[in-house]
Order: structure tokens, then C-alpha cells, then sequence
């Protein structure tokens, strides 16, 4: 919450005490639903082997649990525990959300983000008019608006791996309260709100690019980023990307474009140089995958889920006086 001084009169306080009463983008359309997009099948047994790499505390998935989620319509008040509830309930296996929204409630959107990011969620968003689930089904079809913008977006920039296009401006506030403020109350307010979504987007490690792009974009406008093949910068927040580099070595852009290059170019026949090189690539793909799968779900795995309170185990022993 934005700390709040006794010097401003009670409706400057009553404004800015509440991030909440910021609204980013709701633009008439239907409150958020959170629902669960892929469930897990069982088709056979995990090997142990694999198993316990990935979830050393025993923990096994399944058949029905939750393994992305889907969040669509304007974001309000008791969303967040809306995807809490999802995730507490598919804790360790659920590990990417669908985010298809035009915005609403900033406060609701940052936890969300953060939970996204405490739990290392993948965010995806629309992208040229589509959103799709593993294959053909593009969860946009029956919706007006492709997007993920404005309070979606802070969301989004919460994940450790995001794709797609989001929306980005700067907040409004539905309170009437504020257009009857005095020029100088009114510039305290909106710049402390400003500045709380500023830091949000600092501490979720946006560029500052995009942090630029919301604060010098107006309310009833929107600039878009992306990230994806093309444009990989958006893709990772850079803790979590040296984070995983360091722990299952990473592509350099050469590498990259090389495999992309050789890919195309399969059909018309590689030389064996070509193939060699290709068959490297791959396998060092495959190896890095496995790596990356091993190292984010063991790490999930020791998080309790949602609803339970980390002990504090110095508080367990006994204080002598």
C-alpha cells in the first residue's frame, strides 16, 4: 500500500491509500473468470528417476490436476484469490497461465503478478489476434478483444517466461474525488500512484523502456510490447535468466539464428558439416530443456503452496530472560 501523510486532506489520503481505487483499462468489458485450459492425463507412470528430479519431496501429479490455467475478462477485486485458489489447489504441477484481458483493478494485478512470480509461473498472451493452447484451438475466438493490456500487462510482467503482446499506458482513477481536487493535491496523488506501479514494474525487472512507455503513455492511449522469437529481450526478467543460464548454460544469439537458419533450410538438404552442427544444437537444446524442467519444478517443489504460512523457526525456540 502507498504509505499515506496526515498533512493531505481526507480525500487526497482516501485516493492514494488505496492502489485499488486505480483502475488500468476495464473499458466496459466482463469480470475476470479464472479457469483451468489444460488438465493433466496420466498415459504412464513417471520413472522414478525423473520423478524424484523433479519433485524430490514425493509429490506425484494426478489425473484432473490443473497444468494451465486461463485468465480472461476485467480484472477486480478478489481476483487474486481467485488464481490463488487455482494454484493452491494444482500446487507444484501448474505452471502457466492464458492471459487475455483489457485491464481493471492495479492493486489485484500486482498480486497476482507476484504470486507469478514467487511460483514461477509462464505467462501467455495474445498475439496477432490469437491466443492458442497446444495446437489449433485459439482461446480468442469468442472474444471481442484479443488483448492483454493495461492491468493484464502488469500481470504478465510478473511471470519468469512471457510471450505475446501486452498493452501499456498510464493509470486512471474511476474516483470522482480526484477531478475536484486542487492542481496541487491532484499532482501529489497521481505521482505517488504512479510511482507504486512504477516500482512494481522495477521489482518485476521490466526494462526501463517499457516502464517509460506506460508512464509517457496517456490513459485513453496504449503502446505495445512483445516478446517472442523476434524480440527476445522481453522474454525473461534477467535475474531468472542468469539464474537459469548459470545453472543449465544458455544460446548465444548466433547460436540462435544458426539453428533457425539450418531449420529453413532442411528441405532443400544440409552438407554433412551442416548436419553435424545441426545435430549439435539440437541435442544441446534438448539437454538444456531437461535441465531448465529439473531446476524450476525441484525449486517449486520446496514452496509451500499458497495458503501456508512459512514458520519462522527461531520463533520455535524457547527466549531465556
Amino acid at each position: 500500500m502507498i504509505p499515506c501523510s496526515r498533512m493531505l486532506a481526507a480525500t487526497l489520503a482516501l485516493l492514494i491509500c488505496s492502489i485499488g481505487a486505480i483502475i488500468l483499462g476495464d473499458r466496459g468489458a466482463h469480470a475476470a473468470e479464472v479457469e483451468c485450459v489444460r488438465k493433466y492425463e496420466i498415459s504412464k507412470p513417471w520413472p522414478e528417476d525423473i520423478a524424484k528430479a523433479f519433485w524430490p519431496s514425493g509429490f506425484r501429479p494426478t489425473a484432473g490436476m490443473c497444468e494451465e490455467g486461463f485468465l480472461h475478462g476485467t480484472i477486480v477485486k478478489g481476483d487474486y484469490e481467485k488464481v490463488a485458489t487455482l494454484y493452491r489447489d494444482n500446487h507444484r504441477l501448474l505452471t502457466a497461465f492464458h492471459l487475455l484481458s483489457p485491464g481493471g483493478d492495479a492493486e489485484e494485478a500486482m498480486k497476482i503478478g507476484r504470486l507469478f512470480r514467487r511460483y514461477l509461473i509462464t505467462a501467455h498472451a495474445p498475439f496477432e489476434g490469437s491466443l492458442q493452447i497446444h495446437g489449433p484451438k485459439n482461446l480468442c475466438d469468442a472474444n471481442d478483444q484479443c488483448e492483454c493490456a493495461s492491468g493484464c500487462a502488469l500481470i504478465w510482467f510478473g511471470a519468469v517466461y512471457r510471450f505475446g503482446k501486452v498493452g501499456l499506458h498510464r493509470p486512471r482513477t474511476a474516483d470522482p474525488r480526484f477531478k475536484t481536487m486542487a492542481p496541487a493535491d491532484a499532482s501529489v496523488a497521481y505521482k505517488r500512484i504512479l510511482d507504486e506501479i512504477s516500482r512494481y514494474l522495477e521489482e518485476m525487472e521490466a526494462p526501463r523502456t517499457a516502464i517509460d512507455a506506460m508512464v509517457t503513455t496517456s490513459s485513453s492511449e496504449i503502446s505495445w510490447v512483445e516478446s517472442g522469437w523476434f524480440d527476445r529481450t522481453l522474454e525473461r526478467p534477467p535475474s531468472i535468466a542468469e539464474w537459469s543460464d548459470a545453472s543449465c548454460g544458455s544460446f548465444t544469439e548466433n547460436e540462435i539464428e544458426k539453428a533457425f537458419e539450418l531449420v529453413k533450410k532442411q528441405p532443400t538438404g544440409l552438407t554433412d558439416n551442416e548436419k553435424m552442427l545441426l545435430q549439435f544444437l539440437d541435442k544441446k537444446g534438448f539437454n538444456r530443456d531437461r535441465c531448465l524442467v529439473i531446476l524450476f519444478q525441484s525449486h517449486i517443489d520446496r514452496l509451500p503452496s499458497p495458503d501456508v504460512v512459512a514458520i519462522d523457526f527461531e520463533d520455535l525456540i524457547p527466549k531465556h530472560k
